[in-house]
């Protein structure tokens, strides 16, 4: 079976993906008032990625523990991963 695989872009056109994820960004019509929500239990979210800023305000980010902050803190942002899953499902 065969799969499309993101490596080509992960790792052939590394030096592109800040204007792919821009142009993507700009393309994309977001989610008003009224969109679903969506609880992610993770390592925070980067709201300062073009994918995530415009659907994520700071007053819904939370965390059990203050010290920890809201803000992905996983050396490979994997909470904001999460978060991009939830909202734009797999870009593959």
């Amino acid at each position: 079976m065969v799969t499309d695989n993101p490596s080509i872009i992960m790792d052939d056109f590394a030096d592109l993906q800040d204007d792919m994820v821009a142009d993507l960004a700009a393309r994309t019509t977001w989610p008003g008032q009224d969109a679903v929500a969506v609880c992610v239990l993770d390592t925070g979210a980067n709201r300062a990625h073009p994918l995530l800023e415009p659907a994520l305000a700071p007053e819904d980010q939370h965390t059990i523990d203050l010290a920890w902050g809201v803000s992905d803190h996983h050396f490979q942002g994997h909470g904001s991963g999460m978060a991009g899953l939830s909202l734009h499902g797999d870009l593959t």
